[in-house]
């Protein structure tokens, strides 16, 4: 039986080498994935010239959603599990196809896993819910943001 994919050509992957030199793993026990509403915060912007309660744009957020299964690849399983105990901030990647393709689309997040939960059914593997939450994270002095990536 093929591992369970993401939607119909979407791939979750994590970065197990650096943003500037990446290194993606494919994380094949992932059933549905999610890119949440993306929001722009604002501010108020008060003045007296209007009447009106203008807004400023100010920060972006957004956070991903997946199923991770646990009967299919235990070293997957255990490195996601890990991130989470660890309070680790991992850059991960929701791509429309094979990172690695020319031409694929990515949503890469440096993130934090906030929500790990844990089901499982008669007869089923196990199921696990995680939300994905954009976290700070330096690279040799540098802030990593979340980005939408084309690869070229």
């Amino acid at each position: 039986m093929p591992a369970p994919q993401t939607g119909r050509n979407g791939i979750l992957y994590y970065n197990s080498g650096t943003d500037a030199s990446p290194t993606w793993v494919e994380v094949t026990e992932v059933g549905d994935v999610s890119i949440g509403e993306q929001n722009l915060e604002t501010a108020d912007f008060i003045s007296r010239s209007t009447d009106w309660l203008l807004k400023l744009a100010s920060h972006f957020s957004a956070e991903v959603t997946l199923n991770l299964h646990h009967d299919t690849d235990e070293t997957l399983f255990d490195a996601i599990l890990g991130f989470f105990t660890g309070k680790t901030a991992t850059i991960f990647a929701v791509a429309d196809g094979a990172i690695a393709t020319a031409g694929t689309h990515y949503f890469k997040i440096p993130a934090l896993i906030t929500a790990f939960s844990y089901e499982q059914e008669a007869n089923e593997a196990e199921n696990h819910e995680l939300t994905l939450e954009p976290t700070y994270f330096l690279e040799s002095g540098s802030l990593i943001s979340p980005a939408w990536v084309q690869t070229t």
